[in-house]
């Protein structure tokens, strides 16, 4: 009997902590996961720069998107917030990565610029995504992934 008791209150306490806790999925569809950007077209130039030896790659998860650029020890990285919607895609709220001393608000977008963003909300067509492929576009740039 007392056996019993214990089992009766350890299945109450495991269904209290499953009723207590929240599952949160994102309904960013294919855009979620980890890309690599592979080529930035300036629309202005004309000029394509192969990036793929860069190890640029964009990660997508929940409404927090981490960009990260460079090799080795030196390495950039920059957090946004965004909204995706259709075929648009606006990141805003830009802050550069430090592990070390917190997070710091970015308020000059000039620092963006090597990543393919040129203003502290920009904003990007998806011409594509799909399970292997995505392409962006902003006024300035196409940018070119593949999913890693």
């Amino acid at each position: 009997m007392e056996k019993m008791k214990y089992t009766y209150l350890y299945i109450l306490l495991v269904n209290l902590l499953l009723m207590s806790c929240e599952f949160r999925t994102s309904d960013n569809g294919k855009l979620d996961g980890f890309w690599q950007v592979t080529a930035i077209d300036n629309k202005q130039s004309g000029e394509t720069s192969d990036m793929r030896k860069s190890q640029m790659s964009w990660a997508f998860n929940g409404h927090l998107l981490v960009v990260r650029y460079g090799m080795a020890s030196v390495i950039y990285e920059a957090l946004f917030r965004f909204r995706h919607d259709g075929n648009e895609l606006i990141l805003y709220d830009p802050y550069k990565s430090n592990r070390d001393e917190g997070d710091v608000k970015i308020e000059d977008a000039a620092v963006l610029e090597e990543l393919g963003i040129y203003s502290l909300e920009e904003q990007f067509t998806v011409l594509q995504l799909d399970d292997s492929s995505m392409l962006l576009e902003s006024d300035r740039v196409v940018l070119h992934f593949r999913r890693y």
